[in-house]
């Protein structure tokens, strides 16, 4: 996709909305933080059945079992490359804790503080995932509005949208070094550094 959208000349967007929230907006207004040494992020997850219970939703067809399969041994088959050392219990929570939900807070934790200096422990399962990180002086520990205007300005304005694809990556990159820790129980080193294949030449 990077490459794709680098040859057509495209603007390509990464929906880490929580960047455009306006609360968060008015947090970088006040930065920097004079002797900021501890930041702590607690992310509280719940079903999303009480948000839409209330409206008359059709249930959907399920797709075929041929197609679920196929989908889930793709899902298997990349974990396991991005992980080789790692058991089921790590691939399951890269891939479901960090990649589907705690992206969103690492991405504001990056766009506030710069990018990390090291991911110093991480405790990860199903229903607890205790990660400490470091940027630079400041330790972080992490406990478990549209977007569709800013791509569109972006367009207009000529300029890359501030979350895109490559601020994407940095996060990618930063759940992998995040299991890496678990993995090898030790600290990594910027771990939010990106393949040379991925910066531009």
């Amino acid at each position: 996709m990077l490459a794709a959208a680098r040859e057509n000349r495209v603007s390509l967007m990464v929906g880490t909305m929580k960047r455009y929230d306006p609360a968060y907006e008015h947090l970088l207004g006040l930065l920097p933080l004079q002797d900021l040494r501890l930041v702590s992020v607690t992310t509280l997850e719940s079903p999303f059945q009480p948000y839409v219970q209330a409206y008359p939703l059709t249930e959907p067809t399920p797709p075929p079992s041929d197609v679920v399969a196929a989908l889930r041994g793709d899902d298997d088959a990349r974990l396991a490359r991005a992980l080789p050392e790692g058991d089921d219990e790590t691939r399951y929570c890269y891939r479901w804790m960090l990649l589907d939900n705690l992206v969103h807070e690492l991405n504001m934790l990056r766009g506030a503080l710069g990018e990390p200096t090291a991911v110093l422990q991480s405790r990860l399962s199903r229903t607890v995932c205790d990660i400490s990180l470091a940027f630079g002086q400041t330790e972080v520990h992490i406990s478990w509005v549209d977007l569709l205007f800013e791509l569109e300005a972006s367009i207009r304005e000529k300029r890359p949208p501030r979350t895109d694809v490559i601020d994407g990556l940095h996060d990618v990159a930063l759940c992998h070094a995040i299991a890496r820790s678990q993995i090898t129980n030790g600290p990594v080193s910027l771990p939010s550094r990106l393949p040379e294949w991925s910066v531009q030449n």
